[in-house]
């Protein structure tokens, strides 16, 4: 008896010290990620339906706008970044992360100026972030596959854009949309890890995100300028690949 209680305590001694493999958290250890993937809103506002008083070179004209959104301007958003971690317990971890979006801005319809289709070819959307997390990791033991629940909060900076307009027959010039913008943001994640080794693991991330309005700028309206562009936020649906390794 005295043998096999000892046994026993080597057994359980030696699982209870063994290094968690790489898609479990190592209680007081750091880790690292890149992710890359794309960001599909699924309800977005860019400009509103409405009416402006357009300025551009001493002229002012009037324009009756269409609901634009940013999935019509940008589809989905090409996202990459770099994370680490810190792991509080064997199932769960804070981390930080840094990235980076961007997005060519397509040409669309935008409305009306009298009678003519007016034309806006919108410039780039880029938007550098910084988010902090927290994630709970579930341990399905003999299947490799570590699926996770997390949540995070940050905020992101994005450049100023607008828009070229033109008719069929004239250029009409710029129209500035949005100021400099600090865009807070939250969201959820839902995802896995699966291991190629003791050290490196790869997996799959997506959930569900919501950026707060950017600020607009009116500079470009006379008459106090327009309500068209104050509501521009985005509710979307990440899909990222991702490498996690051990520091």
């Amino acid at each position: 008896m005295r043998l096999l209680a000892l046994c026993l305590f080597g057994l359980f001694a030696q699982t209870a010290g063994a290094e968690p493999p790489v898609q479990m958290p190592d209680p007081g250890n750091w880790r690292g990620s890149i992710t890359a993937g794309l960001d599909t809103d699924i309800s977005s506002d860019l400009i509103s339906s409405g009416r402006w008083q357009y300025q551009s070179g001493g002229t002012t004209s009037d324009v009756a706008v269409e609901k634009t959104t940013f999935n019509d301007v940008y589809g989905s958003t090409l996202t990459g970044g770099f994370e680490a971690s810190y792991a509080v317990t064997r199932f769960s971890e804070v981390f930080g992360r840094l990235s980076y979006s961007t997005a060519s801005g397509d040409t669309v319809n935008l409305g009306k100026i009298g009678t003519a289709d007016l034309m806006a070819s919108f410039d780039d959307y880029k938007a550098y972030g910084v988010d902090l997390g927290y994630r709970y990791f579930f341990d399905m033991e003999n299947t490799g596959f570590t699926p996770y629940l997390g949540a995070a909060a940050g905020m992101r900076y994005v450049p100023g854009f607008g828009a070229s307009l033109n008719t069929a027959q004239s250029d009409l010039g710029t129209l500035n949309l949005f100021d400099d913008s600090f865009v807070p943001t939250v969201g959820l994640d839902l995802g896995f890890l699966y291991p190629l080794s003791r050290n490196f693991a790869v997996g799959f991330e997506t959930g569900l995100y919501y950026s707060f309005k950017l600020k607009d700028d009116d500079s470009s309206f006379a008459n106090g300028g327009s309500d068209t562009n104050d509501n521009a936020d985005r509710l979307y649906v990440p899909a990222r690949v991702k490498g996690v390794w051990k520091f």
